[in-house]
């Protein structure tokens, strides 16, 4: 029967376990792809003191159970060892083929402002709650962003790494969990939002067309006030929508204003996400006049008809023939509460 392999202390070394000459110990093993491994550590157990000059983390037994524990569940830890957060965000990306070309821009773009640089260089095995629940911490306290802007990039990390746990990359996900917590310690909530009063609608509509900056705006306000319609809706509203003789107004796609995967902004036209969005609104007698009024007004001819893809009659147009963005619209409404 062969003797059992000892440490420079006496002890029986396990399976798989080895002492190297400078003192170093070892632990080979098989991944659940059949490949080789090893992993290294200056302490056998935890009781054990580090050589002077050296650094150790995780004594080699206790990485070992941590292994073995991976191997049982078929956790591929050493393959999440290499994979980044950047890298697993591309991975995921790649994937939603589901997702629309603005839904796309808006997670590229979150992901890059909020998350690239603070999160992305780490590995995901490394990735714990806490880390996650700092990243929130730190867009509500030191950047100021809202719980809508922190819920969004939530939902980009918590599918991201969802992802790997189904791919068995990790064992649980670090993103679970980590809003609720955030509400509570922040008490961040949600803005409640409250409808216009008829008089704050009417002293609305009268700042706008009174406004030497923002006149141009008003037919879209009555027509917003007056349809319930959202902005990116309303903005890319186009004549042959509209049905005043049955006094309808058909909606059927959105205008956005949103970057681009290169980085660059331009106008897109997007679907409803779901047919409820696509529905036949009415139109009021003081929408009618609006539109009709906005029909009548004398436009540049001198100005290309403006246009993006196959949409065109749009109706809502800036001084250069252009569609006016929600920012423009924001502003405005912005201004006018200041006034208040």
């Amino acid at each position: 029967m062969p003797s059992k392999r000892k440490d420079s202390k006496g002890r029986i070394l396990r399976n798989g376990e080895v002492q190297r000459r400078d003192g170093m110990y070892m632990f080979r093993y098989t991944d659940p792809d059949g490949k080789r491994k090893a992993v290294y550590s200056w302490k056998l157990v935890s009781t054990d003191k580090v050589p002077e000059g050296k650094k150790c983390v995780m004594a080699l037994r206790d990485i070992e159970r941590q292994i073995q524990r991976d191997l049982e569940d078929g956790i591929r830890a050493g393959e999440a060892n290499t994979i980044t957060v950047n890298a697993l965000f591309k991975s995921f990306m790649d994937l939603r083929t589901d997702l629309k070309e603005t839904t796309r821009c808006n997670y590229i773009c979150l992901y890059d402002k909020q998350v690239r640089d603070e999160l992305g260089g780490r590995k995901i095995r490394s990735v714990k709650f806490s880390d996650i629940q700092r990243l929130y911490m730190h867009m509500v306290q030191d950047l100021g962003l809202k719980a809508s802007t922190v819920q969004s990039v939530h939902s980009i990390l918590y599918q991201m790494f969802e992802s790997a746990v189904m791919d068995n990359l990790i064992r649980v996900n670090p993103a679970a969990n980590v809003l609720k917590s955030l509400r509570k310690m922040l008490l961040v909530e949600q803005e409640k939002r409250h409808a216009l009063t008829e008089e704050e609608q009417a002293k609305l509509i009268e700042y706008v067309y009174q406004s030497r900056i923002y006149c141009r705006l008003g037919t879209l306000f009555t027509v917003l006030l007056g349809t319930g319609m959202r902005i990116g809706e309303a903005l890319g509203l186009r004549w042959c929508d509209c049905d005043f003789e049955k006094k309808l107004i058909s909606v059927n796609h959105t205008l956005l204003y949103k970057q681009s995967e290169n980085g660059g902004y331009r106008y897109r036209i997007s679907e409803p996400k779901t047919k409820a969005g696509l529905r036949v609104i009415p139109m009021l007698s003081e929408v009618k006049e609006a539109l009709l009024a906005e029909k009548a007004k004398r436009r540049n001819p001198n100005l290309e008809p403006f246009s993006i893809g196959e949409y065109t009659g749009f109706i809502f147009l800036n001084s250069h023939g252009k569609v006016f963005y929600s920012g423009v619209c924001v502003r405005c409404h912005t201004k006018h509460h200041e006034c208040i």
